[in-house]
C-alpha cells in the first residue's frame, strides 16, 4: 500500500507523493506537523543532526513542539559554556534506532518462582514493611531491619528470603526509538571478524553529551528491531520496522533533552566524573557504552 513520504537532502526537505520528488518548503511550525506522520523514505549520507536543527530552528513558532516533543526545543538546541564539536571522540555517525520493551511476564510452569518472603524465629511470614540488609551466611538470606517502634524504639529483626524468577519476559512489545552514537568500539566490545573491530560496531549513549558537541555528525535510521526470545528455541527475531517523520524528531529531540537542560547534562557529567575519576578520562570523552550499567 503506497503512503505519502519524507526525505531528508543536504538541500532541505524532499517529498514522495506518487510523482517526482518533490522539494518541500518549511517555513512555520504547521509546515512540520503537516508531515508528522509521513514515512521516512531515506536519509542523505551527509546529512547532519546540525542540518535537522536548523531545519526545525528555521520553522517559525517551532518551539511549539516542545509539547510533543517532551522537552524545551530550543533550550536543547543553545550554545552550552565552553562545549565545542567533540572532533576527538570515537564517533562517525548518530543513529535512531529501535527499542523493543517486553511488557508481560510469563511463569515457567517446570519451575516456579520463590516469592519474597520474611520469617520470623518460627518461620511465620512477617508482613510488616522491612528493610533488607546483606548478611553474612549463605547467599539466600538476608537479615530484615523493621522501622523502630514507635512506643519503645525497639526494631524487630526477621530472615528474609530473596525471590526467585525463572520464567522470563515477552510480548506484547513495545517498540520505542532512542538515539545513540555509533563508532569505533571501545576495549569492552567483542573484535569483528578476523579479530579486528569494526568502525560501524562501536555503540554511544550519548547520556552526557549536549547539542554543540555532536552537531557536525550524520544522522541515520536504523530499521532493525530486535524481538529477543521470540524465534524457535527462544532465539531473538529480528525485523524491520519503518518510522515517520515525527517518530524520528521525537527520538532526536527527546534524547538530547532527556536529562534537562545543557546545562544539567554537564553538571551531571562533571559530578560523575568527580565521583569516578576513571570516567572523567574515558579516553578524553563522556560517553558511556551502549547498554552498559548506569554509574552511581
Amino acid at each position: 500500500m503506497y503512503s505519502p513520504s519524507v526525505e531528508f537532502t543536504q538541500h532541505g526537505v524532499v517529498v514522495h507523493t506518487g510523482g517526482d520528488p518533490e522539494p518541500y518548503e518549511v517555513s512555520d511550525v504547521g509546515d512540520l506537523l503537516h508531515l508528522w506522520h509521513w514515512r521516512l523514505e531515506a536519509i542523505d549520507p551527509q546529512f547532519t543532526l546540525g542540518d535537522l536543527a536548523r531545519l526545525v530552528r528555521g520553522a517559525r513558532d517551532s518551539d511549539l513542539l516542545s509539547v510533543l516533543l517532551n522537552t524545551s526545543l530550543h533550550e536543547v538546541l543553545e550554545p552550552v559554556g565552553a562545549a565545542a564539536p567533540g572532533l576527538g571522540w570515537p564517533l562517525r555517525y548518530l543513529e535512531v534506532c529501535n527499542v523493543a520493551l517486553p511488557t508481560r511476564y510469563h511463569p515457567d510452569p517446570h519451575h516456579p518462582d520463590v516469592p519474597f518472603r520474611m520469617l520470623a524465629d518460627d518461620d511465620a511470614v512477617v508482613a510488616e514493611e522491612v528493610r533488607a540488609l546483606p548478611c553474612a551466611g549463605p547467599l539466600e538470606i538476608l537479615i530484615g531491619v523493621s522501622d523502630p517502634d514507635e512506643l519503645t524504639g525497639n526494631v524487630e529483626i526477621s530472615r528474609v528470603v530473596v525471590p526467585e524468577r525463572h520464567g522470563s519476559w515477552g510480548g506484547p512489545y513495545h517498540v520505542t526509538r532512542m538515539l545513540r552514537g555509533r563508532g569505533v568500539p571501545d576495549a569492552a566490545e567483542a573484535p569483528g571478524p578476523g579479530g579486528e573491530p569494526s568502525p560501524d560496531e562501536g555503540r554511544y549513549d550519548l547520556f552526557f553529551a549536549v547539542f554543540p558537541e555532536i552537531a557536525h555528525l550524520p544522522l541515520r535510521y536504523n530499521a532493525d528491531v530486535v524481538f529477543d526470545g521470540c524465534g524457535e528455541g527462544g532465539e531473538p527475531v529480528t525485523r524491520q520496522v519503518a518510522i515517520t517523520f515525527g517518530e524520528l524528531l521525537h527520538a532526536v529531540f527527546w534524547g538530547l533533552g532527556f536529562n534537562g537542560t545543557p546545562e544539567n547534562r554537564m553538571a551531571m557529567r562533571a559530578a560523575v566524573g568527580e565521583r569516578h575519576p576513571d570516567f572523567a578520562g574515558n579516553d578524553g570523552h563522556p560517553l558511556l557504552r551502549w547498554g552498559a550499567p548506569w554509574v552511581h
